[in-house]
């Protein structure tokens, strides 16, 4: 709404001009060279006082009302819509995909379950405010339950991810979780576990390999990790802080192990076993095998794992 007001000295000035008011076409040709001025300036300034056109003050407040406000109205639009995004987040457990698709609600208990009778396969999302995350077998086809997913801890770190699922948690991405348990027959395959704060289990056969990733944050003590599957943790890389134990047939075949605790490695594994410990209080190893070797100080030479086994372990 626009209101003009006219002062006293302003009637009498404007009874004085309309004496000698200049003739149509000088008024026309006067309006229209300030509209053009007006229009030409960045700020839509009003018409100087020598324009007595209303027509001309008119269409003024008419491109004012309908160009000034655009900026306004694309600020306050955007304002409006990233605090929609914001309100959206539910305070509970939910799952979120990267598509853009609608936030999906977990349980009441902070758990979340993908597959199985939840018939929901959970690919490309976060994971956020849950204390479980539970991928299970897929009811419609095999590879799909939680692939591409990221699992965010609760700051108290309790959080539990279990991979049950044959081909679940591909490409799975976990940051503060408590335990990362890949259950599931080819679970877990290159994924990146960064800031683990408890137990690391691979029981599922070929389970935690094609180079998945798992690190403590900053040293955090207590850190285990279990590679029990038939030829689990293949080529990983497992950067813990307490021990790492490679019990299943050729497990950890091809891994990098990082950890000042004790590492253990298969009983049961091929003549030629290919792997790396860069850092390690003790091997545990019955037998020798080609391959696996020990870097036992920055500036010397790498050692046979065996060799080192005998000396730094108790005999198995």
């Amino acid at each position: 709404m626009i209101f003009f007001i006219t002062s006293s000295s302003h009637k009498k000035a404007k009874a004085q001009k309309q004496k000698h008011k200049p003739s149509d076409k000088q008024t026309t040709t006067k309006d229209t060279m300030m509209l053009t001025a007006t229009f030409s300036s960045s700020n839509f300034l009003f018409p100087s006082q020598g324009c007595n056109n209303r027509l001309v003050v008119a269409m003024m407040a008419v491109v004012m009302l309908a160009s000034a406000p655009v900026g306004v109205h694309a600020r306050i639009g955007a304002t409006a819509e990233a605090d929609l995004n914001v309100r959206r987040l539910p305070p509970g457990c939910y799952f979120s995909p990267d598509d853009g698709g609608s936030v999906t609600m977990g349980n009441d208990d902070g758990s979340f379950v993908c597959g199985g009778s939840a018939n929901q396969e959970c690919e490309k999302g976060t994971f956020m405010n849950c204390s479980k995350v539970l991928c299970e077998e897929s009811a419609n086809t095999v590879g799909e339950t939680c692939d591409q997913v990221r699992v965010q801890g609760l700051e108290d770190g309790t959080t539990v991810v279990e991979c049950s699922g044959t081909y679940s948690c591909l490409n799975l991405e976990t940051t503060s979780l408590n335990e990362v348990k890949c259950t599931g027959t080819r679970s877990c395959l290159a994924s990146t576990n960064n800031d683990v704060l408890g137990h690391v289990e691979c029981s599922g056969d070929g389970s935690c390999g094609s180079k998945s990733h798992f690190s403590v944050w900053d040293d955090h003590q207590g850190v285990s990790m279990t590679c029990s599957g038939n030829k689990s943790c293949e080529e990983s890389y497992i950067g813990i802080s307490d021990y790492a134990e490679c019990s299943g047939e050729n497990a950890c075949l091809g891994a990098t192990i990082n950890t000042p605790a004790s590492v253990i490695l298969p009983v049961v594994r091929e003549p030629e076993f290919p792997m790396k410990i860069e850092v390690s209080a003790c091997v545990e190893m019955a037998g020798s095998s080609t391959g696996c070797t020990y870097l036992s100080g920055p500036r010397n030479p790498t050692v046979d794992c065996f060799t080192i086994a005998q000396s730094s372990c108790p005999k198995i």
